[in-house]
């Protein structure tokens, strides 16, 4: 299935899986990407910093949240279901180093899968953006008990 921008969809329509790999490509012209997890509470803050999980912290401490790199890409493995209460968000963030802007994305491409297969992607590029430095490319939530995923992919200059 192919995403939009915008797009909205419980993972319960995608898998009846609980875990979900969330993998993510991007080259930027001239700039390394750094990829970020921020579990959030239901006031959206990062009430506690053992989620946040980015290159110098790869996972979570109970293990519901792991991420992996290589050359190429980066994946953050979800087990939904061992996450605490208090986190009721997911956001997925791209920074790029440097003085490089999101304008010289070349490609990127967001995958969601389960342990089968691949089930949605979305794939974006610089001419979508100009000055940002970082990205929200999408959302992992709660609502009324069932987890979603939000394309968000957008961006932000600071802050």
């Amino acid at each position: 299935m192919d995403l939009q921008k915008g797009q909205k969809i419980k993972l319960s329509q995608l898998s009846a899986e609980h875990r979900f790999t969330l993998t993510l490509s991007a080259a930027l012209a001239g700039s390394a990407i750094d990829v970020s997890c921020f579990g959030v509470d239901h006031q959206d803050k990062l009430s506690d910093d053992r989620y946040f999980i980015f290159y110098n912290q790869l996972t979570s401490p109970e293990g519901a949240i792991t991420m992996s790199t290589d050359a190429k890409s980066t994946a953050l493995t979800f087990e939904l279901d061992r996450l605490p209460a208090s986190i009721h968000k997911l956001v997925i963030t791209l920074a790029a180093d440097g003085s490089a802007t999101m304008k010289a994305l070349t490609e990127g491409l967001l995958v969601i899968s389960d342990s089968q297969k691949p089930l949605a992607k979305f794939a974006f590029d610089g001419s979508q953006f100009s000055r940002e430095k970082a990205l929200i490319v999408g959302e992992l939530y709660l609502k009324d008990g069932d987890w979603r995923l939000s394309v968000v992919a957008s961006g932000f200059n600071g802050g």
